[in-house]
């Protein structure tokens, strides 16, 4: 009778895991006593030991926890050599630092970083009320440094209510991240509610405008203390609601799905947490999960115990195609001032088609800013004057070049049929640059029927140009994927004093020759000479009407979080002058316009982080410049490209990527061509060989130009040539010396030439003059260049 027993178990247990899913879930067993109780009734922490922070540090446990007697709540320490029995330190660390809004401390988390330790945590009120998060540093984890207080100030209506706590911070790819918890209203509910933000230097923070997470109907109302173990790719939240423990998973820490078999972990059977379990706390230590959680019984009493799993929790063997979605968070109305970019309004309907193959799709490859040239339209000083089918590929620009290499000769693709090079008028708005981005791609869908979708890759403004479409056109359907690289999807900070003062800030030679050509090019053309004969002065319009009138696009690259600071405060983006036109009001969406959509960043460069400004002064109004007020103080971080914060090139929902390395070395570089590869699905396809990129390597340039067609010729003095350029020529890192150019124009009329020399400073020096060219007939200067530190670079006719 045994044997038959046994064979229908055995039976039953086959069936049940053959049916059962093929999916990774946790069991949870609790030690059936604290491992960190509250201390005898003189101690100060005789009521309460709780949210646990543990560090295993050379075979040590170390623990900060709050800790409490009844009155005032402080931070405590202990250590262990198995996270079982602990040895408390006598007296607490921290204690509250005012009578008033840090009365009593709670919930620290503690990181170690560049061998100091990190400690976020929460202070409140003597009566608990005005929640919020501070910061503070230690070199052994036991003094600490005076704090900095309120590091997350309230900015949406859901936290204003008892205020920010349950601090946890994640460093991951130069990014601080933290998920924390806010009390207060949304759509006319009052509860505690889980947030997300980001900061490149632990100062400034970005929220996310709407909550991450909220209470489900069977959780209760309340929702706190998140914590977060990021393993393999996936993001592991642990939370508590009113009395229970719950699991979700993440593929980009925002958008979390819920565990399905929540709860993990509840009250009892033990004495010591039989009312509730909160405040998880999991270390992965030798394939097992330690949770330290707080445990409250019905004595009022809160001790700290342990669970342990041999799993995380629940997980599907394939993570989710495309977005995940929270359940059920309602999506508060998007404000400028966030990072990661916040949830878009709703997109127009979209029909899917059926599958194809990645990789039969044609790539459509957008380069940056200045990286594409058309010399009749760009020297017209026409904005209406695009001339659409004329852009090409600036010649001085030769970043994308080992990227094509590798496309063409490594890869097989062929130009113009697998691999196209989209030049365009990057001076252009946005929506405008949709339009003439849908032209180019129905021309290559007319002359060729196969084509039926589209890979497009975007570096820089061109990863904005393909938004941009995306969010005009969608419903096309004919785009599969999309890249963007070092893409300012929340501005960058060098297009402030462009469009404030029209100066050029950028230390990409690229860009700054580009745009440095632009306005030479229209302060003359553009100037009322005649009237200057009458008055004996010549009135040259400003750089800054320059740049907003021929080059709008500028605007839509204006940061869209926080980053000026005037009198010791910030200034809100949304309440300044001059503001982003386009950014804001396409944000992106959740459903990531339905594709596969990828972004890579650049990070370790001193990038640009945020000013400190003064007041506007009544000269500066009058002439329509730095009305928000002109830069003082510039601030750095490391955590960005040189040009772009990554915080900023990233997108909150899409697969970001980073690399280290500056603005142009992403998109050419081995390591950044490689993660371009991965996105392509062509990883065993070998990078072409480096080639010479003077635009990276060069500290200055000088620039001859014309705006006739014209070949020009740039010789030494025993007529060795040096250089060649159709309309423009581009000479990086000059020798100090006498240069002789000829300029063999294509047609005949007045001319205006301009010679520049450009380094990596803000100004640059130049001459213009109009000068009468012959169509064929050869006309030669003179060129004498002193040195990057003068002012002399003068040209002379030759003959």
């Amino acid at each position: 009778m045994f044997k038959y027993r046994l064979l229908i178990v055995l039976l039953l247990l086959s069936i049940f895991y053959l049916y059962s899913p093929s999916s990774v879930f946790s069991i949870w067993f609790k030690i059936d006593h604290p491992v960190l109780p509250v201390g005898s009734s003189s101690q100060w922490d005789s009521k309460i030991a709780g949210a646990p922070s543990v560090l295993l540090e050379n075979g040590k446990y170390r623990m900060w926890y709050e800790g409490s007697d009844g009155g005032k709540w402080v931070i405590g320490y202990a250590e262990s050599i198995d996270g079982i029995i602990w040895d408390k330190q006598p007296s607490y660390l921290l204690s509250g630092f005012d009578t008033s809004t840090n009365f009593n401390l709670n919930d620290p988390n503690v990181i170690k970083f560049n061998n100091k330790y990190y400690m976020w945590f929460g202070s409140s009120t003597r009566s608990l009320n005005n929640f919020h998060i501070n910061f503070t540093l230690s070199n052994d984890g036991f003094i600490w440094n005076q704090p900095t207080f309120n590091i997350l100030p309230e900015k949406n209506s859901w936290e204003f209510g008892l205020g920010t706590s349950f601090p946890f911070v994640l460093y991951d790819k130069g990014i601080y991240k933290m998920w924390f918890a806010s009390q207060g209203v949304l759509n006319n509910i009052d509860k505690w509610r889980l947030g997300y933000a980001e900061s490149e230097d632990n100062i400034i923070w970005h929220k996310k405008a709407s909550p991450f997470l909220e209470s489900l109907p069977s959780e209760g109302v309340d929702l706190g203390r998140p914590y977060i173990l990021k393993e393999n790719g996936i993001y592991h939240l642990w939370y508590h609601s009113d009395k229970n423990i719950y699991h979700a998973y993440s593929y980009d820490g925002i958008n979390f799905i819920r565990d399905k078999d929540n709860p993990v972990l509840k009250p009892g059977p033990q004495q010591f947490d039989n009312l509730r379990v909160t405040t998880p706390f999991v270390l992965h230590v030798d394939n097992k999960y330690y949770m330290f959680y707080t445990g409250m019984s019905t004595d009022g009493k809160w001790q700290i115990g342990l669970a342990t799993s041999d799993d995380p929790g629940f997980i599907p063997d394939t993570p989710t195609p495309g977005p995940v979605t929270m359940t059920p968070t309602p999506t508060a109305t998007p404000t400028v001032t966030i990072s990661p970019t916040p949830t878009s309004s709703p997109t127009p309907e979209y029909t899917p088609t059926p599958t194809i193959d990645p990789k039969t799709a044609p790539i459509i490859l957008i380069p940056g800013m200045g990286a594409s040239w058309n010399s009749r339209a760009l020297y017209s000083c026409n904005i209406t004057d695009s001339n659409d089918n004329k852009w090409k590929m600036t010649p001085f620009v030769s970043i994308y070049k080992r990227l094509i290499n590798t496309l063409t000769k490594n890869a097989k693709l062929k130009l113009n049929k697998d691999l196209f090079i989209y030049n365009y008028d990057w001076r252009q708005p946005l929506d405008t640059q949709a339009d003439n981005l849908k032209k180019y791609l129905d021309s290559i869908i007319k002359s060729n029927s196969s084509v039926k979708k589209f890979r497009l890759v975007g570096h820089s403004l061109g990863g904005l140009v393909i938004r941009s479409y995306l969010e005009r056109y969608n419903t096309d359907n004919n785009v599969i994927q999309a890249l963007t690289i070092g893409t300012p999807h929340q501005g960058t900070l060098l297009a402030y004093p462009l469009w404030e003062n029209g100066e050029i800030w950028s230390e990409d030679l690229t860009s700054k020759i580009a745009l440095s050509q632009i306005l030479e090019f229209c302060k003359l053309n553009k100037t009322d000479l005649r009237s200057s004969f009458k008055t004996g002065r010549v009135s040259y319009p400003s750089k800054k009407d320059l740049i907003r009138s021929l080059i709008p696009s500028i605007q839509s690259l204006l940061p869209t979080f926080d980053y000026l600071y005037q009198n010791g405060k910030v200034k809100k983006t949304d309440s300044l002058t001059h503001q982003n036109d386009w950014l804001p009001k396409n944000l992106f969406p959740e459903n990531r316009y339905h594709i596969k959509f990828d972004t890579l960043s650049g990070t370790g460069q001193s990038t640009l982080s945020n000013f400190v400004v003064s007041n506007p002064s009544t000269s500066d109004l009058a002439k329509d410049i730095w009305a928000d007020g002109k830069p003082m103080k510039n601030n750095f971080v490391n955590a960005g490209d040189g040009t772009v914060l990554i915080s900023s090139s990233r997108l909150d929902g899409a697969d970001n990527e980073t690399v280290t390395g500056d603005h142009l070395k992403i998109v050419s570089s081995k390591e950044g061509i490689q993660k371009i590869l991965h996105f392509l699905q062509y990883d065993e396809v070998k990078v072409a060989d480096a080639l010479d990129l003077p635009e990276i390597s060069s500290d200055n340039a000088i620039i001859i130009s014309t705006d006739l067609s014209t070949h020009i010729i740039l010789t030494d003095l025993s007529g060795k040539v040096l250089e060649r350029g159709d309309n423009i020529l581009v000479r990086y890192n000059p020798r100090v010396g006498v240069y002789k150019f000829s300029i063999i124009p294509a047609e005949s009329g007045e001319a205006v030439l301009d010679t520049m020399f450009i380094g990596q400073t803000k100004e640059y020096i130049n001459t213009v003059e109009k000068i009468r060219l012959i169509k064929n007939v050869r006309k030669t200067f003179l060129l004498t260049y002193l040195g990057k530190n003068t002012d002399s670079i003068r040209i002379i006719p030759y003959r």
